[in-house]
């Protein structure tokens, strides 16, 4: 049956070759105007792209960027491609706390981390590279393509009546 009354269409940016000769300073602005065009030409309410091909601090200034450039009503969703360790991620997440991130696609290789990710930061997190047996035990982990299950309330939630946006 109807799950939904449409899919999500996504603009998508290819990561910065590090070989390129961009250097990382010009790295946030060039991408970010490359999800303005992207955007501006497919008429997509998501961007997403990859991170975790440059310095941590670049990851951080780039999705910064990429928020200011396209504003509040385009979701923007980055795919780690399990390259980040979870002091890392932790980082990341803290960092860009404010950019209202709309999914982070693997931002570690364990299971087990990015739940405890989703539950200390709250934002929707996805894999595609696992089993759905093995996905079920993880209820904060959508997986290829499904949402996350319903919205459950986190550490930073404990004793509010809000509900966390992941779900």
């Amino acid at each position: 049956g109807k799950l939904r009354e449409a899919a999500e269409f996504a603009a998508y940016g290819y990561p910065i070759d590090p070989d390129s000769g961009i250097p990382e300073s010009a790295i946030p602005a060039t991408l970010a105007a490359l999800a303005a065009e992207s955007v501006a030409t497919s008429g997509a309410r998501v961007f997403e792209f990859k991170i975790a091909r440059h310095s941590l601090d670049v990851d951080i200034a780039t999705v910064l960027a990429v928020r200011a450039t396209l504003g509040p009503d385009v979701a923007i969703h980055v795919d780690a491609n399990m390259n980040y360790t979870m002091e890392e991620a932790r980082k990341f997440l803290a960092s860009v706390a404010g950019a209202g991130l709309g999914n982070f696609e693997e931002p570690v290789a364990s299971l087990v981390e990015m739940e405890r990710l989703h539950t200390e930061f709250g934002v929707p997190l996805s894999t595609h590279r696992v089993l759905v047996d093995a996905i079920r035990r993880f209820p904060g982990i959508a997986a290829g393509g499904q949402r996350p299950a319903a919205p459950r309330r986190h550490r930073r939630h404990a004793g509010a009546d809000a509900r966390c946006r992941c779900g």
